[in-house]
């Protein structure tokens, strides 16, 4: 028997369950979901995340699709290290090292050392904002004159 006919369906069960449960949330936990995904102290499908914005009273700006990524607005901002983001990002990547997720969002108009410091995210050897969660990585980046905090999901094999 082809394992895969059994293993499908059951994650596309599983997947819809979280989400349906998700969309359950109140707004509140939702937000405070959404925060521990950008940390990496979270780990979401782009489905789940997608669920979780919607709970949070959000609305995707951008539809994923091959050529972009998924972007989201929030009508009430998360905190993240103190600081409101109302600017959401979902990407589905892959690299040399496999399949991976990162979920992004912007503090506007923040210096990315203010962030740093606010967070306790050290620079690594290369110069960038960069902490190790498990295999998940939580970063920061300064652009365009606001900072972005991500997390990539999976970025090296589970330990």
């Amino acid at each position: 028997m082809n394992t895969t006919r059994l293993i499908l369906p059951l994650l596309a069960s599983l997947a819809g369950v979280a989400t349906a449960h998700a969309e359950n949330l109140d707004q509140t936990e939702a937000l405070t979901r959404i925060g521990q995904v950008l940390t990496c102290k979270r780990v979401v499908s782009p489905e789940q995340f997608d669920a979780l914005v919607t709970a949070a009273k959000g609305q995707a700006t951008v539809q994923a699709s091959e050529l972009s990524d998924a972007e989201y607005s929030l009508a009430q901002p998360v905190e993240v290290y103190g600081q409101p983001i109302t600017q959401l990002t979902a990407h589905a990547a892959s690299d040399g090292e496999g399949d991976f997720n990162e979920f992004s969002g912007m503090f506007k108009g923040q210096r990315v050392e203010d962030i740093a410091k606010l967070s306790g995210i050290g620079k690594d050897d290369l110069g960038h904002y960069t902490q190790e969660v498990g295999n998940h990585d939580v970063s920061l980046r300064g652009e365009s004159g606001s900072t972005y905090v991500a997390c990539t999901q999976d970025k090296r094999p589970a330990q």
